[in-house]
């Protein structure tokens, strides 16, 4: 803005003269081409902009879309009554899920029947070793060794084996592979590569405004010994030329 408004005050404000190309001995009203420099620097601040906007828009959209589409599966409820195919969106507590081996858990959920059924938890926990499921009634009370038997169905964990069913308890964002997700979404630290950077960038910034201070006290020196040249000449009455 400030390059725009400088050409525009020389071109407009100021009455600056050049030999004429047909006679150099006369002088002739310079070409109002001043701006251009202010404009060039706006058209390309502006294609710039556009062009990082338009492609991170299209990156994130895209990433929307494969997510989308990952998510987007069945999975096998009893509702009323009824064995039905519905998307994991629209499981609903309370639904009874059947659970088959290679599925993903797509809800929480208390194991009502099966048999030898085993969950790869690794990750949500970290536990690399499979983790054994026992329905509810064989759960109550009962120990494998030291450890309750368990009878909960997580998200996200991975059934390695058996067939089963379970009653849904937690869905969405309640879920616990649900409440890791919306955890994730906090703002995370940069990476030393991003903080890298970001000190990159900033750096480019300070040198190019230092580079655009110097520059702009240079054309203030050149534009007032200008004025004062052009003061100096226009003082005096001009030469006569017999040839003029």
């Amino acid at each position: 803005m400030i390059s725009l408004a400088l050409g525009l005050y020389q071109d407009i404000g100021v009455n600056e003269t050049t030999p004429c190309s047909y006679n150099p001995a006369l002088q002739c009203a310079a070409p109002k081409v001043d701006f251009v420099e202010g404009v060039a620097i706006i058209i390309a601040v502006v294609i710039v902009v556009l062009v990082g906007s338009l492609n991170d828009w299209q990156k994130e959209r895209q990433f929307r879309a494969l997510n989308e589409k990952k998510e987007d599966r069945t999975v096998k409820v009893i509702r009323k009554g009824h064995e039905q195919l519905v998307n994991i969106k629209d499981v609903l507590v309370g639904d009874i899920a059947i659970l088959e081996p290679g599925e993903i858990l797509p809800c929480d959920g208390m194991l009502v029947s099966g048999y030898r059924i085993r969950c790869d938890e690794s990750s949500l926990f970290g536990e690399s070793d499979p983790i054994k499921k026992h329905t509810f009634d064989e759960s109550h009370g009962q120990y494998d060794g030291e450890k309750p038997r368990d009878c909960f169905v997580l998200s996200g964990s991975k059934v390695l084996e058996g067939v089963g069913r379970y009653v849904v308890v937690a869905v969405g964002e309640r879920s616990f592979n649900g409440r890791i997700l919306m955890a994730l979404r906090k703002p995370t630290a940069a990476t030393p590569l991003q903080e890298k950077l970001n000190d990159l960038a900033e750096l480019i910034a300070k040198v190019g405004a230092l580079c655009g201070l110097i520059l702009f006290g240079a054309l203030m020196i050149k534009f007032f010994i200008q004025l004062k040249t052009k003061a100096n000449r226009y003082a005096y009455p001009p030469h006569m030329c017999v040839d003029c």
